[in-house]
């Protein structure tokens, strides 16, 4: 296959499409010809040049590169389309093959990308997959906040983590078939994750089998019977549904008691799992997000909410309280008079997305790491509060 040139474009026929190999000099050419009319979006860069790097990118001959040639000093070229895809070359810096279409007259715009583009779910049943919408939807989420790959699932990506998670995913999908509200890919991605942990295999099969049963009668079902009534409350399509969905999962794992189903931290906290084996895209210096030395130490400022809510912290420390129930408490002892509840609770909320470790409050604080430094709240309370 002939690398992608002027010269070999000026000789192809007007109307017809011929194979190149476009590399990171040609594919900047042609981003620098475009004609914008769509932002592009690094997420969607960053999935192709993965896909790319690791030779999952190949040639078809349903999606082309439309160019004109152009008479105007400067500007050989005008490009209509592929602009994820050409940056995606520059990203991977890596010759790539692609079908480049030279169009005669100018394109109208409107024309393109009107089909339907195929899910993964489609793709994989496509591939022989049996019950591919459920296996693909559990495996993206058996993948969340590994490495590079949270929210970059390409087909590649699902294809691999199914196979890499196999008996877990089939064991749900065999165990959790019948149909129930709440019983989504987030409470089956937390079985998944539960069929890893060493002995407790007959008791997730219980687990499997009860949520279908309403007989909740012995003490350790309490985690069973809020995670029922979490099913039940409609509120089961958003994250927090999923970090709820582990700690109960868990819990019941371990026969324990539950006065308060409240959400794990972070996927993966209490049911970890093999890590996710699969080649992942190095991030460029100006992606890496802002990374907080482990001996920098937080300091509220004396007298404001956060310093207040440092000290019911300390009073009840190794209890469990939301936001709400700390600055009701610091609201009761009329020192912030002047602010209305809900402005003391957001501001309580900020400050304990940084110095909260779980369920305690330490006298001197430490920043682990702050993966969400970007965030403005952080920002916004790190200017505030002081470090």
């Amino acid at each position: 296959m002939k690398k992608f040139s002027l010269e070999l474009l000026r000789k192809q026929k007007p109307n017809t499409a011929i194979p190149y190999l476009i590399g990171p000099e040609a594919a900047q050419m042609i981003l620098d010809a475009q004609r914008n009319f769509r932002t592009t979006q690094k997420q969607t860069i960053r999935k192709y040049a993965r896909d790319m790097m690791n030779d999952d990118w190949v040639l078809n001959g349903s999606d082309s590169i439309v160019i004109e040639l152009n008479d105007e000093p400067g500007l050989p070229i005008v490009g209509f389309n592929g602009q994820h895809r050409m940056a995606a070359v520059v990203r991977a810096n890596k010759e790539v093959p692609f079908l480049v279409f030279l169009s005669e007259s100018a394109v109208d715009d409107t024309v393109y990308d009107r089909g339907r583009p195929r899910t993964i779910a489609q793709v994989l049943a496509h591939l022989g997959e049996d019950n591919a919408k459920h296996k693909s939807a559990i495996a993206r989420l058996m993948i969340v906040q590994q490495g590079e790959h949270r929210s970059e699932g390409t087909v590649a990506v699902i294809a691999s983590s199914l196979t890499q998670y196999k008996d877990a995913i089939e064991y749900v999908v065999e165990n959790l078939s019948q149909s129930k509200r709440g019983l989504n890919a987030s409470l089956k991605t937390a079985v998944a994750r539960a069929y890893y942990v060493k002995g407790q295999r007959t008791r997730l099969q219980e687990f499997c089998q009860r949520i279908y049963s309403l007989e909740l009668e012995r003490p350790e079902d309490d985690s069973l019977f809020r995670l029922l009534n979490l099913m039940n409350s409609g509120k089961t399509n958003n994250r927090q549904y999923y970090l709820k969905c582990e700690r109960a999962v868990h819990a019941f794992l371990e026969s324990k008691p539950m006065e308060e189903l409240r959400p794990v931290t972070h996927p993966g906290q209490l049911l970890p799992i093999p890590p996710f084996d699969f080649p992942a895209l190095p991030r460029l210096d100006s992606e890496k997000k802002r990374e907080v030395r482990s001996n920098d130490t937080y300091k509220p400022q004396p007298g404001s909410v956060a310093s207040a809510a440092m000290a019911v912290l300390n009073r009840h420390k190794g209890d469990w309280m939301s936001s709400k129930d700390i600055a009701d408490e610091i609201i009761a002892s009329g020192e912030f008079a002047g602010r209305t509840t809900r402005q003391v609770t957001d501001t309580v909320y900020t400050a304990l997305r940084i110095f909260r470790d779980k369920t305690d409050c330490l006298p001197t604080l430490r920043f682990e790491k702050i993966a969400k430094a970007g965030n403005p709240s952080f920002r916004y309370a790190i200017m505030k509060y002081g470090k």
